[in-house]
């Protein structure tokens, strides 16, 4: 069995392959595309990472959303889960209304699941599945196909700790892109969706200081004799910059430790960085409500 180890959990991006949605000029079809994001570690569940992306076209967006770095210990399992929505019928108001209550019931939802040992991944998306089914003000649009819109995709993911560690151990990071076809969809909208998603697990922990680096940071330290005292002065040069973690969306929570998830607070304001879109001729658009 390993021993406890901080890890990153990331959502890095996703493609569209083929929109859900229909329109006279295929190539103009987009989907309005909501995102959800969400991680249990033992008998932790953090804040669902939710917000709309933008009105997409197909192509390439990137979201580097992350939990971590977060200690798993040798006995903890590991629950993560995402999903995409289009939702795109209804005002900005409603959307935004529907918006958090689907990541509050998702986050409900994952909470609520037994500690001892997680189900399959599979038994996990259809409690998700359920549970969505339940909410009155979306039930009908996020799977009956009004307007084309519904849930593109969920998925879910479902280890321990001796899975993450031995994903980790050769390069310290383990990444997968899965594929997904979206739902039937009805007249009049497009062919059935193709999205792919991309995520990745990292061993956080600060790697072993090389010789190299031990003998540069020697070079910047001076020491001077005070009142007989040895002074030591402060490294001039920031040498930790290179253990931070990548760029993310959004105000995320401090990374300084595993257990510092309790200041990550669900529905953070706007910091204004949206997603980057490749390859579309629709990029993503800025939208007045995202919730970290």
């Amino acid at each position: 069995m390993t021993d406890r180890r901080n890890y990153i959990f990331q959502l890095n991006s996703f493609q569209i392959l083929n929109t859900m949605s229909g329109a006279l000029w295929p190539a103009s079809a987009t989907d309005s595309d909501y995102v959800y994001f969400t991680l249990r570690v033992g008998n932790q569940t953090f804040p669902t990472l939710h917000t709309k992306i933008g009105d997409l076209g197909n192509g390439t967006y990137t979201l580097n959303w992350q939990f971590g770095p977060i200690i798993v210990n040798p006995n903890d399992a590991v629950l993560l889960t995402y999903q995409i929505v289009n939702h795109g019928h209804d005002d900005r108001a409603k959307q935004a209304q529907d918006d958090i209550a689907i990541a509050n019931k998702i986050q409900g939802t994952i909470a609520a699941v037994g500690s001892a040992a997680f189900p399959p991944a599979a038994p996990i998306i259809g409690l998700i599945t359920g549970a969505l089914a339940t909410i009155e003000a979306v039930a009908s649009w996020l799977f009956g196909a009004i307007n084309c819109d519904g849930m593109v995709l969920s998925d879910a993911l479902s280890v321990n700790a001796d899975t993450l560690f031995g994903w980790t151990t050769a390069t310290g990071v383990h990444s997968e892109t899965r594929n997904y076809m979206g739902p039937e969809t009805g007249s009049g909208c497009g062919s059935n969706a193709r999205y792919a998603v991309s995520w990745s697990v990292r061993w956080s922990d600060k790697p072993k200081e090389s010789k190299e680096h031990k003998d540069k940071e020697k070079e910047h330290k001076g020491k001077e004799k005070i009142g007989g005292r040895d002074m030591i002065e402060k490294d001039p040069d920031n040498h930790n910059a290179m253990f931070r973690s990548l760029p993310r969306v959004g105000p995320l929570p401090q990374e300084t430790s595993g257990e510092s998830s309790e200041e990550m607070t669900q529905h953070q304001a706007d910091s204004g960085d949206m997603p980057t879109s490749e390859g579309s001729p629709h990029p993503s658009t800025p939208n007045d409500t995202r919730y970290f």
